[in-house]
């Protein structure tokens, strides 16, 4: 039963559900949520400092991607729901998303190849980073879950969400049409302003987006990676990991945890503009630094974080 009031929706979820709420993460959803124009992201100080390196990282593969998200300004397309939410996985890779979306919609193949070069251009590198925000919440909230039930843990996602009595209530009109039978799945946002997104699709199980708790913003001048602005943060990263040791594109690929094409991709631009040199060993090719790139990297070392601030650097 859904009781509307004029900022709220009241649903019924007995104790059962309340039990069967769970916890997850995606890096398909925040690709998505940072990629899309909307006040929500746009209102997260976090996703316009991100926004601001990766926009200029778009692949052309991907513009028609871009523009078909951000079709609508209210809400992303509804297939790019994450798709592993509530099939037991807290994490899945951005690949098994990928690989279930897919399955979940076979129609769709043709977006799989400009998603993972959208991720891999964009969002890759920094993702690590994000991740350790998003578990750091978790990490509060199963402390309030150990000492005050999950009713604490479920109502501190938002201002305004309670549950009682076998009754929850969520802010704002929107989450008519909810049905939390079988329970729901509870996803941290580091891209979005402090409010809750439900996502109802039929057959799936319910998900509600909220907004973690921003930390403090450091200036910019602190923050400002100079390397990654001169190059993009996907070479920045190429060029200070070959700097470590030269190697070939697959071994580069595995040190930077991304695809083989997408390390190429790198590969291939730090080429073109001088910075390293590929060199055939047997059957591989090894990329070199060049004088070049170490002056390069000298005159821009990598920002560190001070202690306490917030790790992640755009």
């Amino acid at each position: 039963m859904h009781l509307r009031g004029r900022d709220v929706t009241t649903i019924s979820y007995p104790a059962v559900d309340l039990a069967q709420t769970r916890f997850a993460l995606s890096p398909l959803g925040h690709l998505v949520h940072g990629v899309h124009d909307s006040a929500c992201s746009r209102g997260s100080s976090l996703r316009r400092a991100w926004w601001h390196t990766a926009r200029r990282n778009v692949p052309s593969a991907a513009y028609e991607l871009v523009a078909r998200i951000n079709a609508d300004p209210l809400a992303s397309p509804a297939f790019l729901a994450p798709p592993l939410a509530g099939h037991g996985y807290l994490e899945p890779s951005f690949d098994a998303e990928l690989q279930a979306l897919e399955a979940a919609f076979p129609e769709l193949i043709g977006i799989v190849d400009p998603l993972r070069k959208l991720y891999d251009a964009c969002l890759a590198d920094d993702w690590a980073q994000i991740s350790r925000e998003l578990h750091a919440d978790l990490g509060g909230r199963a402390a309030t879950l150990l000492a005050e039930g999950p009713a604490a843990a479920l109502a501190g996602l938002c201002d305004g969400m309670a549950w009682k009595d076998g009754q929850l209530v969520i802010p704002g009109p929107d989450t008519l049409g909810f049905d939390g039978s079988g329970g729901l799945v509870a996803m941290p946002c580091a891209f979005g302003q402090a409010s809750l997104h439900p996502i109802l699709s039929p057959g799936r199980v319910p998900i509600l987006i909220y907004s973690i708790a921003p930390g403090p913003v450091r200036p910019a001048s602190a923050l400002r990676d100079t390397l990654s602005s001169l190059i993009g943060a996907g070479r920045a990263r190429s060029l200070r990991e070959l700097a470590k040791s030269p190697a070939s594109t697959s071994q580069l690929a595995q040190r930077l945890n991304v695809s083989v094409p997408a390390a190429s991709m790198s590969a291939t631009a730090l080429r073109d503009c001088g910075l390293i040199q590929s060199i055939r060993d047997g059957k591989k090719v090894i990329h070199h630094l060049t004088p070049a790139a170490t002056a390069l990297l000298a005159a821009n070392p990598p920002r560190r974080p001070a202690k306490g601030a917030p790790s992640l650097i755009m």
